[in-house]
């Protein structure tokens, strides 16, 4: 049979080892229990102190009546008035008893509750130990986690090329409107472009002769082996232009056919009344549309500017007038002719005889591309004053020409 204070040290001992082995149940129904206990546990060594301190008085009553000796009144009284103290410690005492049983049932009760807790703590434990202490990166299918599969399937499996507007990017709108709109000519520094200076340092400042081998230079090896070797007194050259400072000396003959023209007539025409004469050349003999192009008749078109020898003869016949006829042949550069052209005469007098004759013009002018020019032939008559008579029964004849010759640019 224990006393009162050994069941409540049992018991204390078992409580602290309910709750090193149960560690954090915050918020269970064993802590819930475990606080119950704590509370009665308080309550027991209240009660504890308070018997003690009963047991105090006692003692001090004691010694009192013993020093009270000396009177016998005075002790029969105090005897008389502590008899009701004496009561009233027994009283509570005994109801003190009370207490403690019933705190020892309640404990008791308690003990069943408590071994089933520790049973379910121990089971908990063991199911706790089963399990992976850390869940660590891949350890986990979306299978395992609810929800997640669906969310994945609701979302675009790519994000390609445009998918996206600015908007879709945080701060990407604001980080352009930050930037420069168009990076123009002189606008970095050679310090803005990553690797440029470096770049620089690492190049040769300048390339002096001889400095790069052929296979340096792109292509230029290709190109080499395509030229001839050698260019000897025998070799063919052809190019598009050649131009020198200096003197060209020719050993045999320039073949440059092309750059002469020739036109000319293949029929005789008579005149009517008329005062001029706009020669017409009814036949090509060379052509080059390169140089020189005509409307079909009687005027010319210059396409390319350099200098130029324009060449005429004009053969005229009167059979007509037995008076004498001056003849004049003129040249017309858009539409002017000037003292520089020159101009040429002829004459003829059908009364001696002298029924034909010829007018020869040539000059060398510098022309533009898009010049036009023509030939006009008139006649002044015995006593006509200038030259504007009439020209009826006279007649220009098929030995006529006009040649002109492209002399460079």
């Amino acid at each position: 049979m224990f006393t009162l204070n050994q069941q409540i040290s049992i018991f204390r001992n078992d409580l602290n080892n309910l709750k090193i082995n149960s560690g954090d149940l915050s918020g269970c129904i064993i802590e819930y229990t475990i606080d119950t206990i704590l509370s009665l546990d308080e309550k027991v060594d209240s009660l504890n102190i308070d018997f003690i301190s009963l047991s105090g008085s006692v003692d001090t009553i004691t010694t009192n009546a013993t020093s009270l000796s000396g009177s016998v009144d005075t002790i029969t009284t105090n005897a008389t008035s502590l008899s009701g103290s004496v009561d009233t410690i027994i009283s509570n005492v005994t109801s003190l008893s009370g207490s403690v049983d019933t705190i020892i049932s309640n404990v008791n009760s308690l003990s069943g509750s408590v071994d089933t807790i520790i049973s379910n703590v121990t089971s908990l434990s063991g199911s706790v130990d089963s399990k992976q202490p850390t869940i660590a990166d891949a350890d986990l299918t979306i299978a395992k986690t609810s929800g997640l599969q669906t969310a994945l399937d609701s979302k675009q499996p790519t994000i390609t090329d445009a998918s996206l507007t600015i908007e879709r990017t945080i701060g990407l709108q604001t980080a352009l409107d930050s930037k420069q709109a168009t990076i123009t000519d002189g606008s970095l520094t050679i310090a803005r472009t990553s690797g440029l200076q470096t770049a620089l340092d690492g190049k040769q400042a300048t390339i002096a002769d001889g400095d790069l081998t052929i296979a340096k230079t792109s292509g230029l090896q290709p190109a080499l082996d395509s030229k001839q070797d050698t260019i000897t007194s025998s070799t063919a050259i052809s190019c598009a232009s050649v131009n020198t400072t200096g003197d060209i000396t020719i050993g045999g003959y320039i073949n440059n056919k092309n750059r002469v023209v020739r036109y000319y007539r293949n029929g005789n025409d008579t005149f009517g009344n008329i005062t001029s004469y706009q020669v017409i050349m009814s036949a090509v003999g060379m052509a080059n549309s390169a140089i020189i192009t005509t409307n079909g008749t009687n005027t010319w078109t210059i396409e390319k500017t350099g200098r130029y020898r324009i060449f005429s003869r004009v053969v005229v016949d009167n059979g007509t007038y037995a008076d004498r006829i001056n003849w004049r042949l003129r040249l017309f550069v858009n539409g002017s002719n000037t003292d520089e052209m020159g101009q040429s005469f002829a004459y003829t007098r059908h009364s001696d005889f002298v029924d034909y004759g010829a007018l020869s013009h040539q000059t060398i002018l510098d022309l533009t591309a898009n010049n036009t020019f023509y030939y006009l032939v008139d006649i002044n008559r015995g006593s006509d004053n200038g030259f504007s008579s009439y020209m009826s029964g006279s007649r220009i004849l098929q030995t006529t020409c006009l040649e002109v010759e492209f002399l460079g640019s």
